[in-house]
């Protein structure tokens, strides 16, 4: 029968556990994915962002290319 080594992550037939957990390599784990979580929260923020501004820009011409609208808006400012 095989030994497993300390470091190994492993799970036999009579305990499908996880028997040996390497806590370095478990940390390192977890911060790699919360590294990935975090970056893919600020792309997504990005990405909203800039989909906001597309939406004010577009928003902005059309005011500009009536003038009615434009004067009311200078009004309320």
């Amino acid at each position: 029968m095989n030994e497993r080594s300390p470091e190994t992550i492993a799970a036999t037939p009579d305990n499908p556990e996880i028997l040996n957990i390497n806590p370095v390599a478990e940390k390192n784990t977890e911060s790699i994915l919360k590294e990935r979580c975090h970056t893919s929260n600020r792309n997504q923020q990005s990405q909203e962002q800039e989909n906001h501004v597309a939406v004010v820009e577009e928003e902005v011409e059309d005011v500009l290319k009536d003038e009615d609208k434009a004067a009311e808006l200078l009004n309320l400012i």
